[in-house]
């Protein structure tokens, strides 16, 4: 429904492949959470954004 909607889905707290994989197949567009990346400082992001 929320697709039919126009709305992008957020899925939060991802931990494994397997859930990030069932949350894909669901139709979940984005995702954060410790699988993707464990929270880091800000210098740290900065490096990476611009990488």
């Amino acid at each position: 429904m929320s697709h039919e909607m126009g709305f992008k889905i957020v899925a939060e707290g991802i931990e494994t492949e397997k859930q990030q994989t069932l949350l894909t197949d669901a139709g979940v567009q984005l995702g954060q959470g410790y699988y993707i990346s464990r929270p880091v400082p800000l210098g740290e992001l900065i490096d990476l954004l611009e990488a």
